[in-house]
């Protein structure tokens, strides 16, 4: 039951069920091990390499513990550790199947200890690879801003937001393309042609900054245009989720959707409600993306996002932050960003991120 919770996201449910599985049976090393790989997902690498050494320190033989404190002691910039953990693993289970711990410790015994920066280089970022090295595959970017609404607040933020995201998306060797202040038909006939774009992409991302709500469990974007005067319009005024996850699902690798929306429901005070299951709620919905496609939201689902009060909202500052770091896997990325918005906020935000877990880690900016 954990593991499934843990592959459909709903992390937090997961972890209770593991540590109702340590409870009962406290020698139970996988147990420590899925435990580790929850919070990795969540991007607590701390508790995660504090589960991962207590599966090992229970059975010293755990391959796949040994493999993912490996990596994550590499995501941390500790080195030695993630080399010694990586060649204790292989050694233990010479056929073991996991590409990315193979792939790292290759890495690792070319590199010299130059391969992962440390933290301060990470942030400072120094010089980026080169196209060609930060990917060989296409990847494609369609990036929204919306803040000069006609008939609800303006927001002073989701056009630097856009503009920002946009030039750090161009210097990761995306083909950009930038709009701000869409109406709806502009949103629309954007996403129809991303979609064709994106297809046989290695990597395609979306980025909405704006205003946004649910209504009746479906998550909606809201252009400049939009006036909502009643539930009934939502459908042909604003521009579902599921439009955007089905125009980044067709890649190779990634399909990634952005979210820096649902600051508030601008809409309902005035809304007019028809139906009672079109209730609009607060914050967006839960959503399950199909495969190869992560929805990354700046609040989790139920609750609001804030717009902040420098150029940029607290998500996308953090996300700047984050997204050139070399050799971050986009879980991790996202993890990062998580705790540094929480942070910021007092833990009145938590970003969150929905997909299945992917066999394989995706950088946006290898480590070499």
């Amino acid at each position: 039951m954990a593991s499934c919770l843990r592959k459909k996201g709903e992390l937090d449910r997961a972890l209770i069920d593991y540590n109702d599985a340590i409870r009962l049976e406290p020698q139970f090393a996988k147990a420590y091990r899925n435990h580790g790989r929850t919070y990795l997902a969540k991007g607590e690498l701390d508790r995660a390499l504090a589960d991962f050494g207590d599966a090992i320190k229970i059975d010293p033989n755990d391959a796949f513990a040994l493999v993912e404190r490996g990596l994550v002691n590499r995501q941390k910039g500790n080195i030695d550790r993630a080399r010694a953990d990586l060649t204790e693993a292989f050694r233990t289970a010479p056929t073991l199947d996991h590409k990315d711990g193979r792939a790292a410790l290759a890495s690792l015994a070319q590199s010299d200890n130059q391969l992962v920066p440390s933290s301060a280089a990470s942030i400072t970022g120094g010089p980026l690879p080169s196209s060609a090295a930060i990917s060989s595959g296409r990847r494609v970017a369609l990036v929204f801003g919306e803040s000069t609404y006609q008939n609800v607040v303006a927001l002073p933020n989701p056009v630097n937001d856009a503009s920002d995201v946009s030039a750090a998306l161009a210097r990761l060797n995306f083909t950009v393309k930038t709009i701000a202040n869409a109406s709806y038909d502009d949103m629309r006939r954007a996403l129809i042609e991303f979609g064709v774009q994106a297809a046989g992409a290695e990597i395609a991302v979306i980025f909405f900054a704006g205003h946004g709500i649910q209504m009746g469990g479906e998550n909606w974007l809201i252009p400049i245009d939009a006036h909502l005067a009643s539930d009934r319009n939502v459908a042909a005024e604003a521009i579902g989720l599921q439009m955007m996850t089905r125009a980044v699902s067709n890649t190779s690798r990634l399909g990634l959707v952005i979210l820096d929306a649902c600051r508030n429901n601008p809409c309902l005070p005035k809304m007019q409600t028809t139906n009672g299951g079109r209730d609009v709620d607060r914050g967006f919905a839960r959503v399950e993306p199909s495969d190869n496609v992560l929805v990354a939201d700046s609040s989790r689902d139920g609750t609001v996002a804030k717009d902040g009060v420098g150029r940029n909202s607290p998500f996308t500052r953090s996300l700047l932050a984050n997204i050139e770091k070399l050799g971050i896997d986009v879980r991790f990325l996202f993890g990062h960003v998580r705790q540094d918005v929480m942070q910021a906020t007092n833990r009145e935000q938590q970003p969150y991120i929905y997909g299945p877990l992917a066999p394989e880690l995706i950088y946006l900016v290898p480590a070499r």
